[in-house]
């Protein structure tokens, strides 16, 4: 099935394909205008790297619980790969915000059960996830339960701010792949605190957050509600933790939050998910196809040019 794009004189770019949102979110995504992008602070004009790099940013927003989220991640890595590849000197920096447009769940719920309540309100919705899941290398299975996001879209900002962009996308990628694919509950703490260590984040820091969010009592080790054979140590293991991820916090102030926590662009309003905003500047929502991305990278890299 083909993708019908309808583009306006104003940048206007709709698809035919349905978002993710909530039940009072329009359809319409807009190109950001020059002047929104001097409001906020950039100039008009590429992100620079190096004397010879050029630097393309790209903020995705999107939603753990949404399956297009998932699908125009591997879109975009797979043209961010071949783009760089095919033009020495650039680089694109893909940087996912979470945006739920569904507030996050107050209890768990079944997930096959939740996903056929949007086939009701947009026909058609399930079948094109199995097309599109072989396009995209995933097998779609929406079995077992789930809960909140919202831990797992904690963890995806801290390892974002505390590891970079590449670790941000490994850690994406795994909570995608157990929610969609392996019937993995997106608000299980002991599965957030595996997938946050495989991405390189300190067990301290992530059993912080989910105490913190009440998913975890002192000294748990997130296994799943089950005991430490040592808790006395662990405990003992998660203070010395936090208190190198204390100093990692007044870090990340300078070098890390900083660095990556941006503001939505003023005068733009984030409607549906996906929603991608190339270069602070061009807004593009919906699933859409890599050649129209590739597009507005052109667009960058051209007027980066001596």
């Amino acid at each position: 099935m083909g993708v019908r794009l309808h583009t306006t004189s104003l940048g206007v770019v709709r698809s035919s394909l349905p978002l993710c949102r909530g039940s009072r979110q329009a359809s319409d995504e807009v190109e950001m205008d020059k002047g929104a992008a001097q409001r906020a602070g950039r100039r008009d004009g590429p992100a620079k790297g190096t004397a010879r790099e050029t630097v393309i940013t790209v903020d995705i927003y999107y939603d753990i619980i949404c399956p297009f989220s998932y699908t125009i991640k591997h879109t975009l890595e797979g043209l961010v790969e071949r783009y760089e590849r095919a033009h020495e000197g650039v680089r694109v920096d893909l940087l996912w915000r979470p945006h739920c447009v569904i507030p996050p769940l107050e209890r768990r719920v079944d997930k096959s059960q939740f996903y056929q309540h949007f086939e009701r309100r947009a026909p058609g919705t399930l079948a094109i996830l199995d097309e599109l899941g072989p396009k995209h290398g995933i097998r779609f299975s929406l079995t077992g339960s789930m809960g909140s996001s919202r831990a797992a879209h904690r963890l995806v900002q801290m390892a974002l701010r505390r590891l970079g962009p590449a670790r941000q996308a490994d850690a994406l990628e795994a909570l995608y792949r157990g929610h969609f694919v392996e019937g993995r509950d997106i608000s299980d703490p002991g599965w957030l605190l595996a997938v946050g260590v495989a991405a390189g984040l300190r067990r301290g820091a992530v059993r912080s957050m989910l105490r913190e969010l009440g998913m975890l009592e002192p000294g748990g080790g997130g296994g799943g509600g089950s005991r430490s054979k040592d808790k006395e140590k662990e405990g003992k293991e998660d203070e010395e933790e936090e208190e190198e991820d204390d100093d990692d916090e007044e870090e990340d102030g300078e070098d890390g939050e900083d660095r990556y926590s941006v503001e939505v662009p003023p005068g733009v309003e984030i409607k549906a998910v996906p929603c991608v905003i190339i270069q602070r500047r061009y807004k593009v929502g919906g699933l859409q196809e890599a050649e129209l991305f590739e597009g507005v990278f052109e667009k960058v890299r051209t007027a980066s040019a001596p």
